[in-house]
């Protein structure tokens, strides 16, 4: 466990370095996360949601449109990062511009995945509301489980022809053949910036004393910090776990060594199976 735990912040700490290289990445994930407050907002504020403290099927309906565009929002921004990063890793000097460009080209699949993920939410949702506790625990599992096997679905998007469907079930067999210390490495990041964010909390309450704006800003301040960067760091490595897994690609600042301990192919009893050697090509864009 300490070996894979030390893996896994080699691994982080090679993500950071990569983000390095273009740190406005990281104002994508502060803008996605602004604008889906925003339309958070403006859909709670209009009473479409659950405005008589009961649900009805014009709520739900509102609920999946909201779900939706969230979800775009989210997968646009995160994708552009995902994109950026995978060009970065095969030696182009992208930028954002071209990120973008590679997301606006899949853009019609793009939607087709955002209207999934938010049928996903709309079912987690009614899951939760009807089962009360137990729902809610049903829902987290869920929700965990729904993120670990999609977590290869973004560059699967962008970098193979297949749709929606055959992306999810590309993500799901990339995922059951190297679940391994993948979902170690994926913890880590936000267990690493958990144990930066927690001394900024403190310092936060501690400052409530003095003034209890202050406080409060500083403790909202350093959670959209934390969750930028996570956000932006989980794309980074997605980009480069993505590369590994299917080409044998070793990008640079990481080590064959530790991308080997991290997606080396599992067999169903959790014993290491033998190497895939079969790894598909990375069609040409």
């Amino acid at each position: 466990m300490a070996g894979s735990i030390g893996r896994s912040y080699r691994l982080l700490g090679a993500s950071w370095r990569l983000l390095g290289a273009d740190p406005k990445l990281l104002l994508l994930p502060f803008a996605s996360f602004i604008l889906s407050l925003g339309v958070a907002a403006a859909f709670f504020s209009s009473g479409l949601i659950w405005a008589d403290g009961r649900s009805s099927i014009a709520s739900w309906i509102a609920l999946y449109v909201m779900y939706s565009i969230i979800a775009f929002i989210g997968i646009c921004f995160d994708a552009t990062v995902v994109a950026v990063a995978l060009m970065r890793l095969d030696g182009h000097d992208a930028t954002i511009r071209d990120g973008w460009a590679m997301v606006r080209e899949r853009i019609g699949t793009v939607i087709r995945w955002a209207l999934v993920a938010a049928t996903v939410g709309v079912i987690m949702r009614a899951v939760q509301e009807r089962l009360g506790v137990v729902g809610w625990i049903a829902g987290l599992i869920g929700s965990i489980a729904w993120g670990l096997v999609t977590f290869f679905v973004l560059p699967v998007l962008l970098f193979e022809p297949v749709d929606v469907r055959g992306a999810i079930r590309r993500s799901a067999g990339i995922f059951r053949q190297r679940w391994g210390e993948q979902i170690t490495a994926s913890v880590t990041i936000g267990a690493a910036l958990l144990v930066v964010w927690i001394p900024l909390m403190v310092v936060g309450l501690f400052l409530m004393l003095v003034s209890v704006w202050l406080g409060v800003a500083v403790m909202v301040a350093s959670f959209v910090a934390m969750l930028t960067i996570t956000t932006t760091l989980t794309d980074v490595f997605n980009a480069a776990l993505y590369r590994y897994a299917v080409a044998g690609q070793v990008p640079e600042g990481f080590t064959a060594m530790d991308f080997e301990s991290v997606v080396k192919p599992r067999s169903r009893f959790g014993r290491r199976a033998a190497p895939n050697t079969d790894r598909p090509e990375r069609p040409d864009r």
